[in-house]
């Protein structure tokens, strides 16, 4: 989370799409709070409206690319068993973010507008959420 921050403070452009209902409640309303930081950073955030995608993948520089099932959370890192794929291919990079084109199509911005319109009682419950993260 960090390094997106802060390489969109540089003014990279960093995009992400994260669906918009997770198969695990307490993780979708912490996820709220962890977007609207994002958002207030610069990150593009996008909240996917088709089905639940666990797919992950990222592409940095048309060349550099990774696609795995990793979660960036405490259970991915020390109890799941998880997979992830360094690619050093601009072919693959490409399709990727082909894909990544056509996936936004099916994705709604999510910005400081959309955390504003939430009712209080979800920014609460977010917040809550958020602050349990680590026994996630």
């Amino acid at each position: 989370r960090r390094a997106m921050t802060r390489a969109a403070r540089r003014g990279v452009d960093v995009r992400v799409i994260v669906p918009g209902n997770s198969d695990v409640r307490l993780i979708e309303w912490a996820s709220l709070y962890v977007m609207r930081g994002l958002a207030k950073q610069g990150v593009k955030v996008m909240h996917w409206r088709g089905p639940m995608m666990h797919a992950k993948t990222a592409v940095v520089d048309q060349t550099w690319s990774t696609i795995g099932s990793y979660n960036f959370d405490s259970m991915s890192r020390f109890n799941n068993l998880e997979v992830t794929v360094e690619i050093l291919d601009p072919k693959v990079a490409q399709a990727l973010v082909v894909n990544y084109e056509r996936d936004i199509q099916n994705a709604e911005p999510y910005d400081a507008e959309a955390w504003a319109r939430l009712p209080w009682w979800k920014k609460a419950l977010s917040w809550i959420a958020y602050r349990c993260r680590r026994f996630l």
